[in-house]
């Protein structure tokens, strides 16, 4: 049993300091459906806009993305290995929180930008242009990926 293995069975959100946190996501490793589930799951119990592999000390780059105000049909997204395209000049401040951090931060995020990643449930590669505060879900899950936390973002910020 790996340490990971471990931490499929624990239903908590690592909290910083923790080490797995910081984890890159570079290479894809297989995705398991259990852990799919786990992250959708604490997702909705939490009442969270989004949640990464990362929080949870697991080896995956997926993330999960939850806004109800998207789209009827689409509001859940389940997306794994992005690369962001590109990302405008312009920015906006957002008022964010993150699960593994227990403060709010206002950060400064991009107005628009486009991601190119591997849609789990519909099970396609896709590309995402967004100009909203779906940016900047994206842009915080993309962050733990790349082993950031929020408050790493606010000091630069």
């Amino acid at each position: 049993m790996t340490w990971w293995s471990s931490q499929l069975l624990l239903p908590n959100v690592l909290r910083y300091p923790a080490p797995p946190i910081r984890i890159i996501k570079n290479n894809p490793s297989t995705l398991s459906i259990h852990c799919i589930h786990r992250l959708m799951h604490l997702t909705f119990t939490n009442s969270a806009l989004g949640i990464s592999s990362n929080q949870m000390g697991w080896p995956y780059g997926i993330f999960i993305i939850n806004l109800p105000t998207i789209s009827w049909k689409r509001k859940l997204h389940v997306l794994a290995y992005p690369s962001v395209v590109f990302g405008s000049e312009y920015r906006e401040d957002f008022k964010e929180c993150c699960l593994s951090v227990a403060n709010e931060y206002s950060i400064s995020r991009k107005k628009k930008m486009i991601v190119v990643c591997y849609d789990v449930l519909r099970d396609v590669v896709c590309v995402i242009k967004s100009y909203s505060v779906f940016t900047a879900c994206l842009q915080h899950e993309c962050d733990h990926n790349m082993g950031y936390i929020i408050s790493d973002k606010h000091e630069t910020s």
